[in-house]
């Protein structure tokens, strides 16, 4: 019986000792998969923060593709509105100009240019009557409004318009030429 009880007792203890490696076995592959669970949320988490990063960017990109495109629009706007009032002045000088020859027809026998008479000391030409004088200023500002988007043009304009305020102001009334608004290179 003692050789039955010695027996029963080293299966037991063999028992116990493969229950113990079974447990230490179990526990090792938890932590290793406790290990690469971690890894695996790591991995996750990063991945999260990539695309949360990326959908930042992509927002971002349609926000600037949005205003570029209203930009656009309202460029596209301005210039039609520009190339819309462009055409208005034209028609507006043309029939200015059309006016003027025909009045000046009819005023002065078929003259192409109003008379002028010298002021003393100037030198500055100076229309006989307020029409010449009004349809010369109406004149340079439409051409100004007509070559407004052009960069030389503008340039002279600030000097061309304080003469031209000058001689008002001083001999009364003044003739502009098509030669002082052309663009000097």
């Amino acid at each position: 019986m003692q050789l039955e009880l010695e027996s029963e007792s080293a299966k037991v203890k063999d028992l116990k000792n493969s229950v113990e490696r079974e447990k230490q076995k179990l526990q090792s592959q938890v932590t290793a998969l406790e290990s690469q669970t971690s890894v695996l949320k790591n991995e996750l988490e990063q991945e999260r923060l990539a695309c949360c990063q990326m959908k930042n960017e992509i927002d971002q990109i349609q926000l600037q593709e949005l205003e570029i495109t209203r930009h656009y629009e309202q460029e596209r706007d301005q210039v039609s509105r520009l190339k819309s009032e462009r055409e208005l002045m034209r028609s507006q000088v043309k029939s200015l100009k059309l006016h003027k020859r025909e009045g000046e027809n009819s005023r002065h026998g078929g003259s192409d240019r109003a008379p002028v008479t010298e002021t003393a000391g100037e030198g500055e030409g100076r229309p006989e009557n307020e029409d010449d004088a009004q349809d010369a200023t109406s004149w340079m500002v439409l051409s100004l409004f007509v070559n407004m988007w052009n960069p030389r043009v503008l340039r002279g304009v600030v000097s061309l318009v304080k003469d031209q305020q000058w001689r008002i102001n001083n001999a009364g009334c003044c003739i502009v030429t098509k030669d002082e608004i052309s663009v000097k290179p």
